[in-house]
């Protein structure tokens, strides 16, 4: 379910067709999930709560025609691969791919393992390397982390299933075992449209199209002519979110407190969980004797650089949630972000387009905390550049790029903003209460509470822009 489909509208502009980063034209997405099983964990076997999620950002192939793109890392406890030759080279030249902590190298040896599997079809190239881009949250809580149940075949499945239009949500592929702001989460998606500027030069009217490239910024086909699905002038802003990260207390829609007064309880531990008291009698009998049981211990429930440790804290001073401590640390937890654009942009306002979702990310009550992975990559699917990264002899001296001047962006950045913060609330509309290893048990935000929280406040619909509230 998405926000809107609540009776909730989260800011004042307009969301394109499908409300997805897939109204970026070109963008599409794919996953792979797994759930299997339940009851105590039995390292390898399950119970399993996790999958992939694959955003290709292009319909061309971005390995050998890669696209403008920036990066802003809001807190850096978590991992992204890839990342150093995106802001070295500015651009990205790959799917990305997302899951969890423990599948990170999967990821990025199946992105590679399937596109050196098309080159040495296509062009009997044996020698194909590259960078991909591959992020991860940690879904140990619900999940048999230390199992390794993605593949390279779920990255190679998830990427042959990627496609345009609608794009499912919640606890699916990356999203699965993942939790926000201690509800449910996983993955969402939002966009927002802006009006493109009015070309105020006769180079701008698009006069120089017959000269361009198909590597140019600024044909004709993209400067102020429809190129997602609004109307004529319009670029599409597209966000989506694997998102794994916030606390209760900090939880705020439209600028309401609704996490302090929701009354869903927090995170619970199962009977077998090492955080219960039979849990840990459990752990301590299994380690004695030897058992296989003893991985729901400490040492293999919190693995990764930001597993979700167990934790104190109640979640509001009105007490709705109180009665259950989280087994959660306050704020641990990450949150990886993907924005598209259709807008022509070059990598250094992309990276300023980046820092925009860390905003998006505070509006909603996230702040970067100390034990979160925040990474947001942001990129422009008409900046195409020249195949100078993969085939120097065959490119060009020269790319031609036409962009919007920095004055130019400030509507991009409330549309980021916006979508961001949609998104988030959509990966939590939109992913039911799931039991996973050990019994352990997150609770779905339930949409019609929040949509009554938001009425009380005045709060589920916002003011539109330039006005203010009686």
């Amino acid at each position: 379910m998405q926000a809107h489909e609540a009776g909730i509208a989260i800011g004042t502009r307009t969301a394109g067709t499908h409300n997805a980063i897939t109204d970026v034209a070109g963008v599409r997405v794919g996953h792979w999930t797994r759930m299997e099983g339940e009851g105590p964990l039995d390292r390898g076997a399950g119970p399993v709560r996790t999958g992939v999620t694959v955003i290709d950002p292009s319909p061309h192939d971005v390995w050998t025609a890669p696209l403008c793109a920036g990066f802003h890392r809001l807190n850096g406890k978590g991992d992204m691969t890839g990342i150093q030759w995106l802001i070295e080279s500015g651009t990205l030249s790959s799917p990305i791919a997302l899951s969890n902590t423990n599948a990170l190298g999967t990821l990025r040896t199946g992105l590679i393992r399937h596109r050196a599997d098309q080159a040495a079809r296509s062009d009997g190239n044996p020698t194909f390397s590259g960078q991909p881009v591959c992020g991860e949250t940690n879904d140990a809580f619900l999940n048999d982390i230390a199992g390794f149940h993605v593949t390279e075949e779920a990255v190679a499945q998830a990427l042959e299933a990627a496609a345009g239009g609608p794009v499912e949500q919640g606890s699916v592929g990356g999203g699965t075992g993942m939790i926000c702001h201690d509800l449910k989460g996983g993955i969402g998606t939002a966009s927002r449209l802006v009006p493109a500027p009015a070309p105020n030069t006769a180079a701008d009217t698009g006069t120089e199209a017959a000269t361009r490239t198909d590597t140019d910024m600024g044909t004709a086909a993209n400067m102020g002519t429809a190129t997602g699905t609004g109307q004529a002038g319009d670029y599409t802003v597209g966000v989506l979110v694997q998102a794994n990260h916030g606390t209760r207390s900090r939880l705020t829609v439209n600028g309401a407190p609704v996490g302090a007064l929701l009354s869903a309880p927090l995170p619970q531990p199962g009977p077998t969980d090492w955080r219960s008291a039979a849990g840990r009698n459990r752990a301590a009998g299994s380690a004695a004797g030897g058992s296989s049981a003893a991985a729901s211990g400490p040492g293999n429930t919190a693995c990764g650089t930001h597993g979700r440790e167990p934790g104190s804290g109640s979640v509001s001073e009105s007490g709705s949630a109180s009665a259950s401590p989280s087994p959660l640390a306050p704020g641990e937890g990450s949150i990886i972000v993907i924005v598209a654009t259709d807008a022509p942009l070059l990598p250094h306002q992309l990276s300023r387009i980046a820092q925009r979702a860390g905003m998006g990310i505070a509006r909603t009550g996230g702040a970067g905390e100390y034990s979160s992975g925040d990474m947001i990559v942001a990129f422009s699917t008409t900046a195409g550049l020249a195949e100078s990264t993969r085939y120097p002899a065959q490119a060009p001296d020269f790319d031609r790029l036409r962009t919007l001047t920095d004055r130019s962006i400030n509507e991009l950045y409330w549309a980021t903003i916006e979508a961001t913060e949609e998104a988030i609330v959509n990966a939590m509309l939109s992913a039911p209460t799931m039991v996973g290893r050990d019994g352990n048990t997150v609770t779905g935000l339930d949409a019609a509470e929040l949509k009554a929280l938001l009425d009380r406040f005045g709060l589920a619909s916002p003011p539109a822009a330039g006005s203010s509230r009686a």
